[in-house]
């Protein structure tokens, strides 16, 4: 499931290239060439992120805990909680 997702992305994140490739010859749009390569690569980011929590997750709350659901803030003397982002 995992991995399906990661090749489908990389699949997409190749085809964008090419795609930019064609925009620096004149054949496509670069702004929107360049705004879907942009897209893509910062899905390929969260999925990443995401791969990263199933297979580390002490890791993953060391360098980001603001991440994992439930953590408690404290702000004016009272607790809150902030969702997962």
């Amino acid at each position: 499931m995992i991995t399906a997702r990661l090749n489908k992305l990389v699949k997409a994140y190749r085809l964008a290239k090419k795609l930019v490739g064609d925009a620096n010859r004149g054949r496509a749009l670069p702004g929107s060439a360049l705004r879907w390569c942009h897209k893509i690569r910062q899905a390929i980011k969260a999925e990443l992120m995401v791969v990263e929590a199933v297979i580390r997750p002490e890791r993953l709350f060391r360098l980001h805990p603001q991440i994992i659901y439930g953590n408690v803030i404290q702000r004016a003397g009272r607790h809150e909680t902030r969702p997962a982002v």
